[in-house]
């Protein structure tokens, strides 16, 4: 895995597409992320080397051996939810209830992955002469980062192809419920 040294743009106010209102073209760059890639398939001694049993759902004998989180919370922030509540896009295709479950869901997940990778990147404070002399955050550090088009190529060249379906194969872990 190659990382590199990466200045965040921490600014408030000049923000990037990303932190636009939600419209067709923001949708885009975060698609463009990655989000709609297929699951990645993995063979079987690889899959155990990143720490997955070889018990779990499989593709067929026959075809061989994303950042979704963080969209699905981008689109439920309050100010951006009633865009896709009206389309009934993402999650909003589902019931309140299921939204609210889902968006819980995903905010633990977020949680245990910040808490798994903790960054210990230190903010430093910069004098700002607005109203008042006052400190503010300097949020533009760097950091060292994993190279995200390298791990995004990975992705996009392990996922399963259109047509691959899982096959039950003897001795696969059933659960009664989902996890």
């Amino acid at each position: 895995m190659k990382y590199s040294d990466i200045r965040f743009n921490g600014s408030l106010f000049r923000s990037g597409i990303y932190r636009q209102p939600p419209s067709p073209e923001v949708d885009q760059k975060w698609l463009d992320l990655g989000l709609n890639l297929r699951p990645q398939v993995l063979p079987a001694e690889q899959a155990e080397r990143a720490g997955l049993t070889l018990d779990q759902a499989k593709r067929l004998d026959s075809q061989g051996g994303g950042y979704y989180v963080e969209n699905v919370l981008r689109q439920n922030i309050w100010f951006n939810a009633e865009y896709y509540r009206q389309r009934r896009m993402g999650v909003w295709a589902n019931t309140e209830a299921i939204v609210r479950l889902h968006v819980g869901h995903c905010i633990d997940i977020l949680r245990q992955q910040l808490m798994c990778t903790a960054d210990t990147g230190l903010f430093g404070q910069m004098w700002a002469n607005t109203t008042s002399m006052r400190t503010f955050a300097d949020f533009s550090t760097h950091h060292k980062c994993k190279d995200f088009d390298a791990v995004k190529k990975w992705a996009i060249e392990n996922q399963a192809g259109e047509t691959d379906v899982a096959a039950y194969h003897e001795g696969d872990l059933v659960i009664d419920r989902y996890p």
